[in-house]
């Protein structure tokens, strides 16, 4: 059975085991506050892995469409200028992290 510390509204901000000065709140561990506070944090960390996850998913996104440049199975002006935009941009920063500055204009190695 938890101790809740409350936000100045009246809303669980944590669940302790032990009663601070700041938590002196006893709940039952079934309590529809306590499970309401559990269930926000399950959301976060399921939110957060989603951001996490299409940040990955981006980059096998760019390596997909390469992949199929390379096979020649797409060309990339057969993308929508928006795509060949941004993948160019990545493309240009990835070769400046990665390689450094390049001579002349980055553009001109994409493909």
């Amino acid at each position: 059975m938890p101790y809740v510390r409350r936000d100045p509204s009246g809303r669980i901000v944590a669940l302790l085991r032990e009663m601070t000065p700041d938590a002196q709140e006893h709940l039952p561990a079934g309590h529809p506050e306590v499970a309401a506070f559990l269930d926000d944090g399950l959301e976060d960390e399921g939110t957060r892995y989603l951001s996490e996850s299409d940040l990955e998913l981006a980059r096998v996104l760019e390596d997909l469409i390469q992949l199929l440049m390379d096979k020649r199975l797409i060309l990339f002006t057969e993308l929508p200028p928006f795509a060949r935009d941004k993948l160019s941009a990545r493309r240009r920063a990835r070769e400046h992290i990665h390689d450094g500055p390049t001579l002349g204009d980055a553009s001109d190695s994409i493909l």
